[in-house]
């Protein structure tokens, strides 16, 4: 069986069978924030989630989460639950989730 072994920046050493390589774009003081054709004329607010600001009142507002992910999962029940008019999701490809039961251990 073939082994990738990895040396790691503090000198380790990592013997596997697979390796993912994934890269990013996380950033946190300065969030991926896409350009959109007409935000120049756009008179709502832009809010990156890694920068979301604690005064943010949604209730009564219409409200587009951009992108599905982690985050998203979290945040548009959470939006709901703030009283958002509404909440719609823009996605490119869907994710899927699956809701496990609550075990008492």
């Amino acid at each position: 069986t073939q082994r990738w072994t990895v040396t790691t920046g503090a000198g380790g050493t990592i013997v596997c069978r697979f390796l993912i390589l994934t890269t990013g774009y996380y950033q946190y003081e300065k969030p991926h924030m896409p350009a959109f054709d007409g935000s120049d004329r756009f008179q709502g607010t832009f809010v990156h989630s890694q920068q979301w600001p604690e005064s943010l009142d949604v209730a009564g507002k219409r409200v587009i989460v951009i992108g599905s992910g982690a985050t998203a999962v979290t945040m548009v029940p959470a939006l709901i639950d703030s009283g958002a008019t509404s909440v719609v999701m823009l996605q490119r490809s869907p994710s899927y989730y699956y809701v496990a039961p609550k075990h008492k251990k």
